[in-house]
Formats: structure tokens, C-alpha cells, sequence
């Protein structure tokens, strides 16, 4: 079993503070000599988590459900991949890059396998990074685009070629993800957009297709010890800061969206790239917001998209504003048009009526299907407001929409 030595528990300690650790997990309001917010480990609804930083404590404690502890104990409970206060204290030192000795008690291969897989990528991106200097194509490709210097810098957009090599453990790079059974690289002759979850860490790559006519256009890391694209939020961890003071978000489908609207100085955008929007995600981005945009393509398919995401936003208590754009324009050409202000130049729908055009079947089973969404809203008095918009859209009696609700909370109740 791999110790940390136990000098460099303080060692780390002195180096992080613990309100910008706990920070990147919830969304702290300062509060006097303390800062305060809901506590991540109990559902509340008056925050009752207290951080303390200052040096003779730099503890936290939730009045609520009597957790506590310092940085490694809450990152131990944060983080599944850790097991003890060691593998917590591995983690935030790799986070800021601090240099920790290790005791190893049985052999020196043992390893946190989620931080090998994190390391590898390291490794790759450096990789890729350098291949793009020179990658002439792709660098046109994205200067078309829209990409700038600062911009490719701020993602930390690599290239990999058709033959490269990583010279790195063969046994990391299977664990990541980067290498097949046979040795060659999982990604050739794409574009590379690194993931990062929201607190830094390298979880994994976007490979895409820069020429017209090949196919699939996107090849991503598929799930590692490291990575589950469920629990991503693309662009988060570089846009928290901005998002945590505006308390909202706006959420795409891709990549690029996330990236070029930064040029209109929308820092605030997150992308669910990869997967369909999951309770994981909504979950994670109701720590820092309080109600979020969402623009999808404007097609059959986005429209199913955004029906789902109005679901899972409402299940975490989440506020949530679908936008509407002119037809044929993509959000970076949008932002460009409105810059900063995007959001106040785009019909904002009826988040109701979206589910309700989604919903298949008659008026009957669509009725059924906005009901059993709106019954996933925990908070009575916001659930009331949505059967009321139901109640305009679908046609029905408002007291009638009130008693066949109740067939679906007492599901949610009993399930």
C-alpha cells in the first residue's frame, strides 16, 4: 500500500488554500471571516456547510449533517478514486503540481490507477501539442473557423498525425485509452481537443475530422478509471470562475461552440459533448448556478436533446431558458453578431411548450409525458407554475392537470 510521507501532509497544506480547493466542488459565498454554502454531502435547503481558512483551523464543518474534516478528508469524500487520506493528498498535490514523497509498504508498481491514466495524458497532450506547431492544415482549418492564437492556447488545442509515436508506460496509454491492443494510437490524423473535468484534472480527448466527407467526425476517449463522459461538463473548469459570479451558464452541443464564443467574450459557456445530458451533469452544474441557457441545433434531433435537458434541469431544482437563434446561424457566428449580450437577442422559449412539441402522441400521452417531467421538480410552488403553463399549452383544465399529477409524485415518492 503507497503512503504519502507524513511530512508533506502540512507541506501540502501550506501550499493550497482551502477555500479555492472546496470551491471548485461547491459554489461558496463569502461570509464574514468564513464562507458558507450547501452542503454537498446532504440535500438542504438553507446552506449550513461552513469553510474556515483560517491557518490555525483550514478545516470545514456542515452544522447540518455534522460532516467535517480538512482538505483530504473532503476530498477522500469527493472523489471516488480516492480510498484514504493519501490517495487525497496524491491528488490535490498532482492538482498543484507539488512535489510529495511516497512510502511504498509492498511494491513499487502499485499506483493510483485514475492518476496513471490523468499522467498519461499529460503526456499526450504535450505530444500533441508540439505536432501542431507544425500541422499547417489543421491550423488553417481552424483559422477558418474563427480560431485565434489565444484561443488555440486556452484550449490547449493539440494535432495527432497519421504516424506518431508516444513514448510513454505501454500499460498507462492502454489505461487511458490512447493505444489499441496492438500498439498504434487510438487518435490519427485529427484535431485534439483535451477534456478536463472541473477541477483540472486531464480526463480525456476529442479527436476531429478537419477535411469534408470523413467519417465519424468525432472520435472521444471512451471510459476510463479516469473518465466517464456522464460526469464531464466540457469547458467548465476553464469558465467556473465566470460562472460562479454570473450564477448561470449556457450550455451547447459542441466543442467548438464552447470555444469560439469565448471570442465575443462569453465566458460562461459549458458543453455536454459526447453523450446526452445526464442527471451527473445536471447535478454537478446546480452547485454553481441557479438557472442556465441551453441552445441546440434546431433540428429533430436537438429538439429531443433539449426536451431531455429541460427534464433533468428541473429534477435538480435548475431554472432553465431554452434560446432560439435565426436558422442557419451556429452560436459562435451568433455571438459574434451580439456579442456579450447574445442571450438577450434570442427568443427565449416556453420551456413547457419545447417539451410539449417534443412529446409523441396525442394530446392525451402528451399531456402524460409533461406531467411526469413536471413531477420531478422538488419544489411545489415551481412545479404549481409549470402545470399552469401546461395547463395553456396542452388546452386542460388547470385542476384537472393538479389531480393527474398526483399519480406521478406518488411514484417518485414510493419508488
Amino acid at each position: 500500500m503507497c503512503r504519502l510521507h507524513p511530512d508533506d501532509f502540512q507541506l501540502i497544506k501550506d501550499n493550497v488554500e482551502i477555500q479555492d480547493l472546496i470551491g471548485g466542488y461547491v459554489n461558496l459565498k463569502k461570509k464574514g471571516a468564513t464562507y458558507e454554502a450547501s452542503c454537498p454531502f446532504h440535500t438542504e435547503k438553507t446552506p449550513s456547510f461552513k469553510v474556515f481558512p483560517q491557518k490555525n483551523k483550514q478545516n470545514y464543518k456542515c452544522f447540518g449533517c455534522g460532516k467535517s474534516g480538512d482538505i483530504f478528508t473532503f476530498v477522500e469524500e469527493m472523489e471516488r478514486s480516492c480510498k484514504s487520506p493519501s490517495d487525497a493528498a496524491r491528488l490535490i498535490a498532482a492538482r498543484n503540481a507539488i512535489p510529495v514523497r511516497m512510502l511504498d509498504q509492498t511494491s513499487p508498481d502499485i499506483k493510483d490507477d485514475s492518476q496513471e491514466v490523468v499522467l498519461a495524458n499529460e503526456y499526450a497532450l504535450t505530444v500533441f501539442r508540439e505536432h501542431f506547431k507544425t500541422a499547417k492544415k489543421p491550423q488553417w482549418y481552424l483559422h477558418g473557423r474563427g480560431y485565434t492564437k489565444n484561443l488555440v492556447h486556452k484550449w490547449e488545442i493539440g494535432f495527432a498525425p497519421s504516424k506518431y509515436a508516444l513514448d510513454y508506460n505501454k500499460e498507462s496509454l492502454m489505461k487511458a485509452k490512447l493505444i489499441k491492443q496492438d500498439g498504434s494510437p487510438v487518435f490519427k490524423d485529427r484535431i485534439i481537443f483535451p477534456i478536463r473535468n472541473h477541477t483540472g484534472r486531464l480526463v480525456g480527448f476529442a479527436g476531429r475530422v478537419y477535411t469534408q466527407g470523413r467519417k465519424p467526425k468525432y472520435v472521444n476517449t471512451t471510459e476510463t478509471l479516469a473518465y466517464r463522459k456522464g460526469e464531464v461538463l466540457y469547458g467548465l473548469h476553464q469558465n467556473l470562475k465566470v460562472i460562479k459570479k454570473l450564477k448561470h451558464a449556457i450550455l451547447f452541443e459542441g466543442y467548438t461552440d464552447v470555444n469560439l464564443i469565448a471570442r465575443a467574450d462569453c465566458k460562461n459557456a459549458v458543453g455536454f459533448c459526447g453523450t446526452s445530458f445526464t442527471d451527473e451533469q445536471a447535478k454537478l452544474i446546480s452547485k454553481y448556478v441557479d438557472y442556465n441557457y441551453v441552445l441546440t441545433d434546431g433540428d429533430k434531433a436537438g429538439d429531443k436533446a433539449l426536451a431531455n435537458i429541460i427534464t433533468k434541469h428541473w429534477k435538480h431544482s435548475i431554472h432553465i431558458k431554452p434560446l432560439q437563434g435565426p436558422k442557419g446561424q451556429d452560436p459562435a457566428s451568433l455571438a459574434l453578431d451580439y456579442g456579450v449580450d447574445m442571450t438577450d437577442h434570442l427568443k427565449v422559449l416556453c420551456h413547457v411548450k419545447v417539451l410539449w412539441d417534443s412529446a409523441e402522441g396525442q394530446k392525451d400521452k402528451k399531456t402524460d409525458t409533461c406531467l411526469g417531467a413536471i413531477a420531478h421538480y422538488p419544489n411545489g410552488y415551481e412545479r404549481e407554475k409549470l402545470i399552469r403553463l401546461l395547463a395553456k399549452v396542452s388546452g386542460y383544465n388547470i385542476h384537472t392537470l393538479l389531480g393527474r399529477i398526483n399519480k406521478y409524485t406518488r411514484k417518485l415518492i414510493y419508488i
